[in-house]
């Protein structure tokens, strides 16, 4: 039976998130509010007895000093109140943590079919909420419906003894996972393939991807094995890995760069090779300090004798353009994970930021999914907790106003970690793999959070862009993760580490196997947040907070 915990300020005391709430209904909506009170919901949907109910609630969950807590809704005045939780199989750090907190503290361990799910009610007495307004401060400033869903009551239709019930946000997949053959008649079917499963194919590449299939020697060896036609699982890894985001399509492009002073045109083939990477491994043959650049997660240069600094940065615009909280600290995480995967791994030691939004004050005619001041705000609170709740500072960075925006943020986010320059006596920067060597991914859970990624930023941001790819970064995951693999690595365990990031297992692995001459996958052995993943979701999802290491099997 499940149970739900109500945990808010004793009355006496200021709300200062309530307060917030107000100033932003006046500031950003023109709605004034006489007064908001947040109240923290927690449904713990778990078998406990009566005694471990209260010994969780007054020992874990309230602090007698400034809280006050019951299993029944809190009796606060309201004139709406207005429940805000995220949808089933949004990922929800606080329900975790808090499912260690009860299994630490009562020596218990919940089962697969146990946990608990985090929520807030907010109890809002205002000048004018009528339900218009009322529905407008929810989907505009407490939720996003991307990631969360929410309730709204009067105070006329609020039951004091049941609430709101019970809303337990499973994710109950009815459906049987199945490897499915995907019949490329044409290149015109593929293209349709293509734009049906979000694959985002390059038309470019369709010829060539069918020409392979169609190759005798290929057909001969998949009948040795049983395929005939690819099956979902190759055609969204090739999607994937030929993805904008991971193969960099645009940049090995032919350009021609027309002066408009002199009118003279230059023509470049591939920016990535002559902007890029010429120049800079020219820079490097200069430059003592420069240790590696190009080839791993991030760059390597020396620090001291001793010690190397790892550094690099990306963007994370099209989540953070959909879900703004979601989308920045999925990509300040995800920058982590970078120096954390570089040479044997790195120890963090602080991130920084850059934001490009419309003018946070703007009020002409254009209506972006989300207003740039909301974007703005989220996309600050966002880098702030995944850098904070991981342990690392995000001491500076820049925010940048311009109409160009509007339409598509930036979200540009780096990161520093240092490394010995020696590993049990091994080049710190340096890895391999070798035949026999194990496979291991250790972190989060795999689910559908996160797949597309790659191939919804490679495409232009619009109406149909899919909400899967947004996702909700774990911190907290991360940490424990970063301090096991630094263990592990200075104990000479660790071979080769990269990270799970734009394409997943399929990435990481894939790239890890091209030093190996190959791998074998066993998907089934792939920890998942919940039942009925098909294997291409397993092998494509970028769920957050994992990495993979290639171990010795001794």
């Amino acid at each position: 039976m499940p149970h739900r915990l109500e945990i808010a300020l004793k009355s006496d005391l200021f709300d200062a998130e309530g307060e917030g709430i107000c100033r932003k209904a006046k500031d950003y909506l023109g709605i004034r509010l006489k007064s908001v009170r947040v109240i923290h919901v927690l449904t713990i949907d778990a078998n406990l007895s009566a005694e471990q109910l209260e010994t969780v609630q007054k020992e874990i969950f309230t602090n007698p000093v400034t809280q006050i807590s019951s299993y029944d809704p809190l009796p606060l005045e309201f004139d709406w109140t207005i429940w805000v939780g995220y949808r089933p199989g949004v990922r929800d750090n606080p329900g975790s943590t808090a499912v260690e907190a009860i299994e630490d503290t009562l020596g218990i361990t919940f089962t697969e079919d146990e946990a608990v799910f985090t929520s807030k009610r907010y109890c809002i007495s205002g000048v004018d909420p009528g339900i218009d307004h009322v529905d407008k401060i929810a989907g505009e400033l407490l939720a996003n419906d991307i990631i969360q869903q929410w309730k709204i009551l009067s105070k006329k239709d609020w039951d004091p003894k049941t609430g709101f019930g019970f809303i337990i946000p499973k994710v109950i997949l009815d459906h049987n996972p199945a490897v499915t053959s995907v019949p490329i008649d044409s290149d015109a079917s593929l293209q349709d393939i293509s734009a049906e499963r979000n694959l985002a194919l390059n038309p470019n590449d369709i010829p060539t991807i069918r020409s392979y299939f169609l190759k005798k020697e290929v057909q001969a060896a998949r009948a040795k094995v049983g395929l005939s036609d690819p099956t979902d699982v190759e055609l969204e890894y090739i999607s994937q890995a030929r993805s904008d985001h991971c193969n960099h399509n645009t940049f090995q492009g032919l350009f021609h760069y027309r002066d408009l002073t002199n009118n003279q045109t230059e023509s470049m083939d591939n920016l990535f090779k002559t902007c890029i990477e010429a120049p800079t491994l020219e820079l490097k043959k200069k430059k003592s300090w420069v240790i590696s650049v190009l080839w791993d997660n991030a760059g390597v240069g020396r620090f001291d004798d001793n010690h190397y600094y790892v550094i690099t940065g990306e963007t994370h615009n099209s989540p953070s353009n959909m879900e703004a909280y979601g989308g920045a600290l999925t990509g300040i995480v995800g920058i982590y994970r970078d120096p954390m995967g570089t040479g044997l791994g790195s120890k963090l030691v602080m991130g920084s930021y850059g934001f490009c939004v419309g003018p946070r004050n703007y009020t002409g005619n254009l209506k972006p999914r989300l207003h740039p001041r909301r974007l703005l705000d989220g996309v600050i609170e966002g880098v702030r907790d995944g850098g904070n709740k991981s342990g690392i500072p995000t001491p500076f960075g820049q925010v940048f106003f311009h109409h160009g925006y509007m339409g598509k943020c930036l979200v540009f986010v780096t990161a520093v970690g240092i490394m010995p320059a020696t590993v049990c006596g091994k080049p710190s920067d340096k890895k391999s793999i070798s035949h026999g060597d194990l496979v291991i991914m250790c972190g989060g859970r795999v689910g559908k959070d996160g797949i597309h990624g790659v191939t919804a930023s490679s495409e232009t941001f619009s109406a149909s862009t899919p909400a899967g790819h947004v996702q909700i970064g774990d911190p907290y995951t991360q940490k424990k993760m970063h301090d096991f693999l630094l263990e592990a690595r200075d104990q000479g365990f660790i071979q080769f580490i990269t990270d799970n990031g734009g394409g997943g297992l399929s990435s990481s692995v894939g790239e890890s196997a091209r030093f190996a001459n190959g791998c074998e996958i066993q998907l089934e052995k792939v920890p998942l947040k919940y039942e009925g993943l098909d294997q291409w979701e397993i092998w494509v999802s970028e769920s957050q907070e994992r990495m993979t290491v290639a171990v010795k099997p001794e």
